[in-house]
This record gives C-alpha cells, sequence and structure tokens, in this order.
C-alpha cells in the first residue's frame, strides 16, 4: 500500500494550500499544510521564525509528511482509501485523533495508538464508515462555526478520492 503515500500527498497539498496566519485557527502559522510548531519539532530547531516557513522545502515538506503523518499512522499497512482518510485526516487534526477515530469506526476502544488490533481491523473497516466518525469529529470542534463549512468540504473531497484510490483509480 506504499504506492498510495504520493497520491495522498498530492491530495492534501492542493487542500492545504499556501501561506496562512488566521487568528482564530488553533494550528496557528501554516504554510502548505505544515505549521511551524511542527517544522520546529520535526527540525528540533526551536528559533525557527515564519519567514523559515515559508522557505520550507519541498524536500523537508514531504518528510513531514511522511515521517510526521504517513508513517505515524501506519498508512503502508492500511488498506487503500482508509490510508488516505486516516493521513488526511492526520494532517489536519493531528495523528492521535486520526486514530482514534478509525478505532472508533472499526469498533475498538480509542486509545491513539495503532497496534495490531487495529491494523487487523482496518481491514474491515469501510470509508463512510470513518467518513461519518470524521464528520461528527469536525463538528464538535469549536472552530466549527467558523471553519465547519470547509473542514466538511475537504471531508467529501476525501471522500471522493479515497473511494477511487480503493476501487485502483
Amino acid at each position: 500500500m506504499k504506492e498510495n503515500f504520493q497520491p495522498s500527498l498530492l491530495f492534501t497539498l492542493t487542500q492545504e494550500g499556501g501561506f496562512s496566519d488566521n487568528p482564530d485557527d488553533p494550528g496557528e502559522a501554516t504554510y502548505q499544510g505544515i505549521t511551524l510548531a511542527t517544522l520546529r519539532d520535526f527540525t528540533g530547531q526551536t528559533d525557527l521564525n515564519i519567514d523559515d516557513l515559508r522557505a520550507i522545502s519541498s524536500n523537508l515538506r514531504d518528510s513531514i509528511y511522511s515521517v510526521a503523518y504517513w508513517t505515524s499512522t501506519y498508512c503502508d499497512e492500511l488498506p487503500a482509501g482508509i490510508d488516505l482518510m486516516v493521513f488526511d485526516h492526520a494532517v489536519n487534526c493531528g495523528a492521535e485523533a486520526s486514530i482514534r477515530l478509525l478505532q472508533s469506526a472499526c469498533n475498538i476502544q480509542p486509545d491513539g495508538y495503532m497496534g495490531p488490533e487495529t491494523l487487523a481491523a482496518a481491514a474491515h473497516v469501510t470509508i463512510p464508515a470513518l467518513q461519518a466518525m470524521q464528520h461528527h469529529y469536525y463538528m464538535a470542534l469549536s472552530g466549527y462555526v467558523d471553519f465547519g463549512r470547509g473542514w466538511l468540504a475537504r471531508l467529501q473531497r476525501r471522500t471522493a478520492r479515497a473511494i477511487a484510490l480503493a476501487n485502483g483509480e
């Protein structure tokens, strides 16, 4: 399933866009989906600033996506389509939150850890079941009034692309 990283990354990059620093967004300063906090954590350089974020190379950006979101959520071991649903949601809301929703969709007690039970159950989860969990998650967020329409539109696009990947498209 590793072959789905590139199509998943391309999807996510089209959703994330360029630079954003909306004071109402809990992600704060973000460029191409990478927050300044994520860049600092990934590189270990706590003195990086917004200019450094804006100057991030595509290689570093892709490495962050690969390690912090794809690998950390075990997307290589997930079924096609489910991998995108988990990955893109992890980028949007955090890896642990994304794993917890997958576990809920699998009827497993959510703990945010992708262990053998979750991986085995993920083989049987459906994209619509995971979509429903993500939908409810977004609706419960405090920023839903301001950002909900965009989150749900992205979820619809994510779901459509995930179904295409699951169908080998």
